[in-house]
């Protein structure tokens, strides 16, 4: 039978190696992610593949009730996505420090260096866990983006060549999708993983005593002593009884 040191041994290897993964990729991605600002359309003739920029355009018609409504091309402006991008980017970095530094809080508390205990990780576990939630929205809402404007390219370059035609886009697609998975892994391992700490205090020789200083453990007090003072002798007086002396 599996012990629940062993579980709660293996959630604590396999959650760090999610984290650990998650924070690397994710300082990789900054590089990449940040070429999604480019407003370039590229041709690679070697590979027949099209670059595609992430522009978000005006419409050059409308149809509505049977109707066709054509704007002037000369009035239709495009942006990048800048600000997207940029958030992606930010969360990425302060998810991915927020991650080792929690790591290594973590590491020192078990290991008894340093002023930290289990309540300061404990503290800091739900807060990463918010953390990563909302980079993993970031960064799914990124790719799904991504994703959708790639189509949209595509089937216009289709359209246009009949024929199939390579496009991709700037960046790194897939490794967004990654990133995505790993962050929403993360945040779900931490919180069990802290829910398991929490209801299961006494399941692991070293769950309750992984700090450095054990603030529930009780305060052991030196007994009470007599107070002597110069001349008077009072480990005598102390078992000495009362006397009465006759005149």
């Amino acid at each position: 039978m599996i012990s629940l040191e062993a579980i709660r041994f293996a959630l604590l290897a396999v959650t760090r190696a999610v984290m650990l993964a998650s924070a690397i990729l994710g300082f990789y991605l900054v590089r990449p992610t940040l070429k999604l600002n480019n407003d370039t359309l590229l041709y690679d003739p070697d590979t027949d593949t099209y670059t595609a920029p992430m522009l978000l355009c005006d419409f050059s018609s409308i149809e509505y009730n049977d109707s066709s409504i054509t704007f002037d091309a000369d009035n239709l402006k495009c942006s990048t996505i800048d600000a997207m991008v940029i958030a992606t980017v930010a969360s990425l970095i302060f998810t991915s420090v927020a991650t080792l530094f929690f790591i290594i809080v973590d590491t020192m508390s078990r290991r008894k260096m340093g002023p930290f205990n289990k309540s300061t990780v404990l503290g800091m576990g739900i807060f990463v866990v918010f953390l990563l939630a909302q980079t993993g929205f970031t960064t799914g809402a990124l790719y799904f983006f991504v994703d959708f404007w790639q189509d949209v390219h595509k089937n216009s370059f289709e359209s246009v060549y009949g024929e199939s035609v390579n496009v991709t886009t700037y960046g790194n697609e897939p490794l967004l999708w990654w990133e995505t998975g790993l962050l929403a892994l993360s945040s779900v391992l931490v919180f069990i993983e802290g829910m398991f700490n929490v209801v299961c205090k006494n399941c692991g020789s070293d769950i309750d005593s992984s700090a450095g200083v054990d603030l529930d453990a009780p305060v052991n007090q030196p007994p009470p002593s007599v107070q002597t003072f110069p001349g008077e002798n009072n480990s005598s007086k102390a078992t000495e009884g009362p006397s009465w002396t006759g005149v």
